[in-house]
């Protein structure tokens, strides 16, 4: 019962992140790691790790996020497993890579590197689902890449504006050029948008 418990938990944290509804996913995390505690059901834990990485990158908490799938991948490493990573490509493949080089001691520890590499393989290799790849006609300009950047760094309007010396209404046009250009409706869209689609 309690392993159905953990596989029913596991499958509603895919919907939230699918739907991209990341903050409540984020808070239903502590949930999903209790119910696949219970019996040490390590699959549902690294499922669980792997869709907490997912959610923290996508509301820009990038530093946090890796350190969540390091922690996801010495669980997987325990049992050389692959193919469970593969299904979080679409939202990890392009920010884990990222994160290895950035950090280039966890390249260098064997044998641990080499199953890194096997992963971010499988995972860049993964086909995606989630999303679509944006078309020539919706590139950014200049300006839109700046203020997706400071976007994806949690800046406020505000603070975007003062850092660029605009004004705060000019902000909020490009980022309605950006949720339009990006096919999204909020901030925490075009957040996970721009890494799936290497933006920034």
């Amino acid at each position: 019962l309690y392993q159905a418990h953990g596989f029913i938990a596991v499958v509603y944290g895919k919907y939230l992140l699918s739907t991209s509804q990341f903050l409540r996913l984020l808070a239903f995390i502590p949930h999903i790691m209790r119910q696949c505690s219970l019996f040490s059901n390590h699959f549902g834990i690294l499922h669980g790790l792997l869709l907490h990485s997912s959610a923290l990158y996508a509301i820009g908490e990038k530093e946090e996020a890796g350190k969540v799938l390091i922690d996801a991948l010495r669980l997987g490493s325990q049992d050389n497993l692959l193919s469970l990573f593969a299904e979080y490509g679409p939202s990890l493949a392009i920010p884990f890579e990222r994160y290895l080089a950035e950090h280039e001691e966890l390249l260098t520890a064997e044998p641990f590197s080499a199953y890194l590499c096997r992963v971010l393989q499988m995972m860049k290799r993964a086909p995606s689902f989630s999303h679509t790849p944006l078309s020539e006609q919706m590139k950014l300009t200049r300006r839109e890449k700046e203020v997706l950047q400071y976007l994806c760094e949690g800046l406020s309007n505000q603070e975007i504006a003062d850092t660029l010396s605009v004004a705060e209404v000019t902000v909020r046009k490009h980022l309605n050029s950006l949720y339009r250009k990006l096919d999204v409706s909020n901030r925490t869209e075009a957040v996970r948008t721009s890494l799936l689609n290497n933006l920034i």
